[in-house]
């Protein structure tokens, strides 16, 4: 689901949809998925096609760093504060 998600966002080999790529994240992280758990947290935290909620995206990322994602523990570092 991550990787569908991804091409919606970026708009690669379809349109650029930021609600189906929010929608395929969601269903990736309610299954626990890191690499969903990170993009849906990346997307909260960049404002892309959601209203920017760093609070969401700090706890997105900390469930996908939980499941040893390094990408999610590297996003944590460099969240403001």
């Amino acid at each position: 689901m991550n990787n569908l998600g991804l091409l919606y966002m970026r708009g690669r080999c379809v349109e650029r949809d930021y609600a189906a790529a929010r929608r395929l994240f969601e269903q990736g992280a309610a299954l626990n998925d890191d690499t969903a758990l990170n993009s849906l947290g990346s997307m909260y935290n960049e404002a892309q096609g959601v209203p920017r909620n760093t609070r969401l995206a700090r706890e997105l990322f900390e469930r996908s760093a939980a499941l040893g994602y390094a990408l999610a523990q590297q996003n944590l570092r460099d969240m403001r504060p």
